[in-house]
């Protein structure tokens, strides 16, 4: 259920336990490519990998500010712990670039979540130290440099669900400049009655 990143003329997916796998999609000779994760979250052999649909929840890749990034929630309790990563120009080692431990801020009429624990959404892709995450059913922005929740918007019921894996609904990217001066035609029209 996670996302398969494009950066540097690779293909680039994660394994949430052990590493970052990428190949180039267009040589007429394949090569793979791995680089484990940081020693502290390579994990042990998951029987059947049953834990893995849920640990891609709280562990991501993504391309932000021209480097391919790991990020990911470690703690299971308040204050929860994101840590980010960069790899380097190699392309064969992580850089620790945030670790911080933050509490979200949901609007005061909302229950507190005691048992719920954020899943990434999203890394911004022009500002490396904003993380978005999902908690409950709200979508929260972690600035990770500041180590302070900036607050979050209401998701629809479904949107929200912790079942889903976030990468279905919130994907991050760059439009063109262009886009914005372009007609857009309308697919159909709708009329009431």
């Amino acid at each position: 259920n996670l996302e398969v990143v494009a950066f540097g003329d690779r293909l680039w997916w994660l394994d949430p336990t052990w590493g970052v796998c990428s190949v180039d999609p267009f040589s007429d000779q394949p090569e793979h490519r791995f680089v484990e994760l940081p020693p502290a979250s390579v994990l042990p052999d998951l029987i059947d990998l049953a834990g893995t649909p849920v640990l891609g929840r709280h562990r991501r890749v993504g391309v932000s500010e021209g480097k391919l990034r790991y990020v990911e929630v470690s703690n299971s309790r308040k204050p929860f712990v994101c840590s980010s990563f960069s790899l380097d120009e190699k392309g064969c080692c992580w850089t620790l670039e945030h670790k911080v431990a933050f509490n979200p801020v949901l609007p005061e009429r909302c229950k507190v979540l005691e048992d719920h624990i954020p899943c990434i959404a999203a890394i911004d892709p022009f500002r490396a130290n904003f993380l978005f995450v999902i908690y409950g059913h709200f979508l929260i922005v972690v600035d990770m440099a500041e180590g302070k929740s900036l607050g979050g918007r209401y998701l629809p019921e479904r949107a929200g669900d912790q079942t889903l894996c976030p990468s279905g609904f919130l994907v991050p990217c760059t439009l063109p400049t262009w886009l914005e001066s372009s007609y857009i035609p309308c697919a159909g029209t709708f009329m009431l009655h």
